[in-house]
């Protein structure tokens, strides 16, 4: 299961680089412009994925999920 990211920022090639040294899986990398990139990470990594955005000063918001994935979510908050 993956989960598909928009990260914005000053230097994402700065953010890909620190997110492969800290053994983060990206696939799926897509520069929507300048200063805004869509990635796919699995799920087991998006605590470190979100972690390390915020650290350095990343906007990055989840686009989508799987359907598995979100009733997962959905449950898990009930």
């Amino acid at each position: 299961m993956e989960v598909t990211f928009e990260t914005a920022g000053l230097n994402t090639e700065r953010l890909l680089t620190l997110a492969a040294e800290a053994g983060i899986v990206i696939k799926g990398i897509e520069r929507l412009d300048e200063r805004t990139i869509r990635l796919r990470i699995p799920v087991y990594e998006k605590a470190a994925y979100l972690e390390l955005c915020e650290r350095y000063g990343w906007e990055t918001r989840a686009v989508s999920q799987s359907l598995l994935l979100s009733v997962i979510s959905w449950v898990r908050r009930r």
